[in-house]
């Protein structure tokens, strides 16, 4: 199928990349022939103009080839014969070229190394890592050292996790003289670049995916467009992972613009995808939930359910941060459908992490606990079990609990981040142990720009410190999340702001800092119980009342005289 491909691709035709062709197809009876239905469904969905449905079948010494080609009109069939399989492709591909006045690339008949990087793609396409295997080492004596089967069992190597083998197989490839074609120099850089991500080398990643663009840009106008989408979204990710992020969205940008242009929509997704988090880090929570939107709907219609899982996961987690709970309750359970069929740990610690924190969101404690257990069974997941099961235990009142767990953590916990920070010192029993959570302020940022970090300093003031210290803090925390944080960090900075005003009796003033949160009333319950208590502290008995049954729609397991975390 791919040779065919590429054949097509080489009369200028745009053409399905293979691996978004199986996803489009995975819908349907596997073993059974397609009947007419079927195929018209296939070509609605994939958009495209023409459907090629290839057959092949072995007569006597010789093999003969069907394609059948249907558009919205018609449904014509174009046979060939030849001694191989991709002889006859080839015949019928050109021969259908012609009926359509496209003119056939100028290629000679598919070469045995050709056949067998054939065989071997398909496999590899398919997931078949041993039928790959079998493949490459099949492979006679007199082509088995080429740089392109290298490249290939490279990739089998990566796939299968030996990464020190991959490396090898890769540096052996790009090491041969005379030097191999331009897109096959240009898979084993980029090869090096996704062993060094594997490996937490991003700086060498970067170097590598840059040396792959280069040698594409010599290529020209030779140069294969989608080598260039994947060297671009290799090297935005690694950039991603240094800190780089106005250099990883160009990048991805790039890479997304490359890969429409080929028309591998599933790819395009999955950069979209990244530009959503990347959007997410920068605090632009509009575009990156518009890109997750983008890339979920493309996943749904091609059936990528695992980057669908994944898309929905990091959608729920950002409508938190904007302040969405009952939203990113939705969005979350879309996943319920597609758990059956999860098998990467990872994957699936990555959707019970937001499983558990979107029930939190919306008092869900019962199935905040069910999710926090799974995430501490399925992987060892440390700073991020430690926060939430904290987290649950101030929302179900469990001081005790709460007290106990901030208190045997802290600087036992590696890779701490601000997220763990805040809940920890709102879960600590002294000021001692709320200390210890604390980021050293050398390890910050050097702009200080983490909402978190600032947010938690003001929390522990408040709870342990001088009333005065803590306004203070607190209003830094508040100008700190203005310029650089999340509709989430805003709202739980006001939160805190308003509860120092609140513990000082200065009751109007606080009354001025609900009316700035008034709009996330009906949504969050941190707010509505603020609203209620404040009300209450007032004397206010209408406007109490109000706000209690506004409180009691939100609640969830909550109760009521416990007061939330921020």
């Amino acid at each position: 199928m791919e040779y065919a491909a590429d054949r097509l691709r080489g009369a200028k035709l745009q053409v399905t990349p293979t691996e978004q062709t199986l996803h489009l197809s995975a819908g349907l009876a596997e073993g059974q022939a397609l009947d007419n239905a079927d195929l018209k469904q296939l070509l609605e969905r994939s958009e495209a103009r023409w459907l090629i449905v290839p057959t092949a079948q072995r007569t006597g010494a010789q093999w003969r080839v069907q394609l059948r080609v249907l558009d919205s009109a018609t449904d014509v069939a174009v046979d060939a014969v030849g001694d191989t399989p991709l002889q006859a492709m080839a015949v019928a591909t050109d021969t259908w070229l012609r009926r359509i006045q496209r003119t056939p690339a100028d290629r000679a008949a598919p070469t045995e190394l050709q056949e067998r990087l054939r065989r071997i793609d398909a496999e590899l396409d398919a997931g078949q890592l041993d039928a790959a295997r079998e493949q490459i080492q099949g492979t006679p004596k007199a082509i088995r050292d080429s740089a392109a089967l290298q490249v290939r069992e490279g990739q089998l190597e990566y796939r299968a996790g030996r990464m020190s083998d991959a490396a090898r197989l890769f540096e052996r490839a790009l090491a041969q003289q005379p030097a191999a074609a331009a897109g096959v120099r240009a898979k084993g850089l980029m090869g090096l670049g996704s062993v060094a991500l594997r490996e937490g080398q991003p700086d060498q990643a970067e170097a590598r995916y840059s040396q792959a663009l280069a040698v594409l840009a010599e290529a020209g106008g030779n140069a294969d467009t989608s080598l260039l989408g994947n060297a671009y979204n290799g090297r935005g990710v690694a950039q991603v992972q240094q800190g780089n992020l106005e250099a990883a969205v160009a990048d991805l940008g790039q890479a997304r613009a490359a890969m429409r242009r080929t028309g591998d929509v599933v790819s395009a997704a999955m950069v979209g995808a990244n530009l959503g988090r990347m959007e997410g880090m920068r605090n632009h929570w509009p575009q990156a939930l518009q890109e997750f939107d983008s890339a979920i709907e493309v996943f749904e219609r091609f059936q990528v359910n695992d980057y669908l899982a994944a898309t929905l996961a990091a959608k729920a987690m950002a409508q938190l941060e904007a302040v969405q709970p009952a939203q990113a309750r939705t969005t979350l359970a879309r996943t319920d459908a597609l758990r059956a069929g999860l098998e990467d740990p990872q994957l699936i610690g990555v959707i019970l992490h937001a499983r558990a924190n979107v029930a939190l969101a919306n008092g869900e404690l019962g199935k905040a606990a069910d999710a926090v257990d799974a995430l501490a069974a399925n992987a060892e997941q440390g700073s991020l079990v430690a926060r939430l099961r904290m987290a649950l235990a101030v929302a179900r009142g469990d001081l005790a609990t709460a007290h106990q767990l901030a208190r045997s953590g802290g600087t036992s916990l590696k890779r701490l981040d601000s997220t763990v920070t805040i809940v920890a010192v709102q879960a600590a029993a002294n000021e001692t142990d709320a200390a210890r959570w604390l980021r050293p302020e050398t390890e910050a940022p050097a702009t200080n720009s983490d909402p978190g970090d600032a947010f938690a300093r003001a929390v522990l003031q408040h709870r342990f410190g001088e009333p005065a210290v803590a306004m203070r803090e607190a209003q830094t925390a508040l100008a700190v999340a203005n310029r650089d944080g999340s509709p989430n960090d805003r709202v739980r900075a006001n939160l805190l702001r308003a509860r120092v005003l609140m513990d000082a009796r200065q009751l109007d003033q606080a009354t001025a800092v609900l009316g700035e949160l008034d709009a996330y009333a009906a949504a969050d319950y941190r707010v509505a119980w603020l609203a209620y208590t404040l009300y209450t502290q007032r004397g206010d008995t209408s406007l109490a009342r109000l706000a209690r049954e506004q409180l009691s729609a939100l609640a969830g397991e909550r109760k009521l005289d416990v007061t939330p975390l921020l």
